[in-house]
């Protein structure tokens, strides 16, 4: 890897630094950011492949997580309670970034070796990952009281609904764990919509 590619890979770091998601750090008005996002997700997979015993490569966990929205240098973000058309060019976006960084870090194979492995979701590793993706932003939510989930006006109805859809994706093992979690969140998901003042 040459200076110029470590200059970029900074770059692109402090890119996802300024690339603000949906999910607000709790009790503030400041969102959340990709980096800080990778860096949650890459310690809540390591402590759940433990508390688990999973037997999950740690290593592998940790490079899939801190890679896992990388894509996002050139792709952006995008809800996942985005429309079907939106979620449909993220993921054309995103195979336009995946091409970008495999030029741009040509000289570090292992590491687009990862972001590939990453996204066409490999093996169990980057599966348990994407499933901790999901998990965070539901910790996240639910440390904040689920505030921008209620901006959204997402339904229960609606917030149900996306957990049963995450659900088929996540790997067997950490299904009774998701469950559980899905669960507890369950009890404290309220969306009321509100009402205009008839006086």
């Amino acid at each position: 890897m040459t200076l110029e590619s470590l200059e970029r890979l900074q770059s692109h770091t402090n890119e996802l630094t300024e690339l603000k998601r949906r999910h607000y750090l709790p009790e503030t008005d400041v969102h959340e950011d990709d980096t800080s996002h990778s860096y949650s997700v890459a310690l809540l997979g390591w402590r759940l492949n433990e508390m688990l015993e999973l037997g999950l490569d740690t290593e592998k966990i940790l490079k899939y997580a801190m890679v896992h929205d990388f894509v996002e240098v050139y792709a952006g973000d995008v809800n996942t309670f985005a429309s079907p058309e939106a979620k449909h060019q993220k993921k054309q976006d995103e195979a336009a970034a995946l091409s970008i960084l495999v030029r741009e870090y040509a000289d570090s194979p292992d590491f687009i070796a990862t972001i590939q492995a990453y996204e066409s979701k490999s093996d169990d590793e980057a599966r348990f990952v994407w499933a901790c993706d999901k998990i965070q932003a539901l910790l996240q939510g639910q440390l904040d009281s689920w505030r921008c989930y209620y901006e959204l006006k997402i339904t229960d109805a609606q917030f149900l609904a996306k957990l049963h859809e995450l659900r088929p994706d996540v790997l067997p093992a950490l299904l009774e764990f998701y469950d559980d979690f899905c669960i507890d969140c369950l009890s404290t998901y309220h969306f009321v919509e509100p009402q205009d003042m008839l006086f």
